[in-house]
């Protein structure tokens, strides 16, 4: 801070924003995919930005943020939102994570992220579900578009998120994902329901063939109990109500659930 780091970096940044032509060849594997313009300078200039805010400093952030971090990512959003470049993509997916970390604890930032930060996030959480396994970097976007709603939209930007249409776009989003996402966007949705208002948009959502959200649920509900071996009768009926979540790894690993006969220490001061 004492070198104007941060100033350098903030100006960097915008510098590498700006559509001015540039005649850059690049510089070996630096340059990749920023042959002619200033896309290999931003990438990394994301990274750094990265590597800082994660160090948790939190007077070298609030500098940052003084000099206007927030305001030039959401220019670098809006930017490349309708890209399918590798790198614009690792450029949006950074620095939705620079947003995440840099928001999380901060109202007031949180705030500055507002209107168009939460636009910006919907837009990438409808992304085509072809995309998702295409190579090109949108699994990793998502991921990073569902980390934010967490640290930039929970309470703060609630309101808005839920305006936008938000809940029934993490719903689509949960029934095209792949398995390895549906845990994440659970998650996101489980803690936006806290709010009595985003009930309803749960009920009436309507997704393929107008399915419901308790059909979607259910259904994922027994393609995990599939996935992990969970036994049922031909009912469909439990077949160990002792143990109604053992599966097939349990099982031959010879795990089994016992009951204490001293509580966990984290209820001891709960009466």
């Amino acid at each position: 801070m004492r070198g104007h780091g941060n100033t350098r970096l903030i100006m960097l940044l915008e510098w590498a924003c700006l559509d001015c032509d540039y005649g850059g060849h690049g510089n070996s594997f630096f340059g990749e995919g920023g042959y002619q313009t200033r896309r290999a300078q931003l990438r990394y200039t994301i990274r750094v930005l990265l590597a800082v805010v994660r160090t948790g400093n939190e007077n070298v952030i609030q500098d940052l943020c003084d000099q206007g971090l927030i305001g030039s990512l959401l220019v670098v959003l809006k930017k490349y939102k309708d890209t399918d470049v590798p790198i614009e993509l690792s450029i949006l997916s950074n620095t939705l994570l620079i947003l995440s970390v840099v928001c999380e604890t901060d109202s007031h930032r949180k705030a500055t992220f507002g209107d168009e930060g939460v636009d910006l996030l919907l837009q990438f959480l409808s992304l085509d579900s072809e995309k998702f396994s295409s190579g090109l970097g949108y699994h990793k976007l998502l991921l990073s578009s569902v980390n934010a709603i967490w640290c930039c939209v929970s309470f703060m930007n609630q309101d808005l998120f839920l305006e936008r249409g938000g809940i029934p776009i993490l719903l689509d989003l949960l029934e095209k994902c792949p398995p390895s996402m549906q845990n994440l966007v659970l998650g996101a949705l489980l803690d936006l329901t806290e709010d009595a208002r985003a009930v309803p948009h749960v009920v009436t959502w309507r997704g393929t063939g107008q399915k419901t959200a308790v059909s979607l649920l259910i259904e994922l509900w027994r393609a995990e109990e599939h996935a992990m071996g969970v036994k049922r009768d031909r009912n469909h009926i439990m077949a160990d109500p002792a143990t109604p979540l053992q599966g097939a790894e349990q099982l031959m690993t010879d795990v089994s659930a016992t009951l204490s006969a001293r509580p966990n220490s984290c209820y001891s001061g709960c009466s």
